[in-house]
């Protein structure tokens, strides 16, 4: 008699920040989804608008966490400690999912290697006035294949930004050993996060527009990063220098990559300083 493996379940964690007119939808696009074994975790941090209020309107059907303003590392961290999924996924409250993005991804996550640490999709970004743009372009990445194993990581991520917060399925054994978000980094965590994910293996990936991030929606915190480029690239700065720290093993390739981007970054602090001087 042949027995049928249950479907492993996924967690979902989305933190929330004064997002009364956006989190509803969000919730809903995955409460929409196809693969139905999943856990919504909702992280109210230390919302002052009607956001809490919104939560509640879901009663039982998703788990409300609340925490003090902390930010959005320290939130997603709390999502991952109260989790119980075999993988952790992460989508903001003003982002959305189509319906298959969670059964894709399980499905090639079951069907590779538990070396596989990771799945990672596409990312559709509308713009105003109707144009669109996607993750894997403005990432200079074109895979041959829909779906399939990326093997160079590493020296990919280490040579340019990519967002992975909304788009990424780790398993939890993944996540664990990461240790969740460095919660002392104003922007940029999910790259952060990306760079030392990328050192547990190669990723699975679907090159497919599995998320859509509308632009216009975004929260101050994004708007202030591209207005304070000194401090921007500080937060750079910080990530390169942790990782090439904490990872001195690194093949010589790498190390030579991260110090070329982290002459860059220090090359644009001087020169908006000179901007600002003048």
């Amino acid at each position: 008699m042949n027995s049928v493996l249950p479907e492993p379940l996924v967690s979902v964690i989305i933190p929330a920040y004064n997002r009364e007119h956006t989190v509803a939808e969000t919730i809903r696009s995955v409460q929409e989804q196809t693969y139905r074994n999943i856990e919504i975790i909702v992280v109210d941090d230390g919302s002052t608008d009607n956001t809490a209020a919104v939560l509640s309107s879901f009663g039982d059907s998703i788990i409300t966490l609340h925490q003090i303003n902390s930010g959005v590392s320290a939130a997603r961290n709390k999502g991952i400690k109260a989790s119980s999924g075999d993988s952790s996924t992460f989508l903001d409250s003003d982002r959305l999912w189509l319906p298959h993005k969670i059964e894709k991804q399980v499905s090639i996550l079951n069907s590779v290697s538990q070396d596989i640490p990771c799945c990672w999709c596409n990312t559709l970004i509308q713009k105003q006035e109707n144009k669109e743009d996607n993750v894997f372009n403005i990432a200079r990445l074109f895979p041959k294949f829909r779906i399939g194993i990326w093997n160079n990581v590493l020296q990919v991520a280490a040579s340019r930004f990519f967002l992975i917060n909304q788009s990424i399925a780790i398993r939890k054994s993944a996540i664990e050993m990461l240790g969740g978000y460095d919660e002392s980094l104003w922007v940029m965590e999910d790259y952060d996060l990306s760079l030392r994910l990328a050192l547990l293996g190669p990723w699975a990936y679907i090159n497919e527009p599995l998320v859509i991030w509308r632009l216009g929606t975004e929260n101050s915190l994004t708007s202030n990063a591209n207005r304070d480029r000194i401090r921007l690239n500080k937060n750079i700065l910080d990530i390169y220098n942790n990782f090439l720290n904490n990872n001195p093993d690194i093949s010589p390739s790498i190390i030579r990559i991260i110090k070329y981007q982290i002459w860059k970054a220090e090359k644009c602090i001087d020169s908006q300083k000179l901007l600002l001087s003048g």
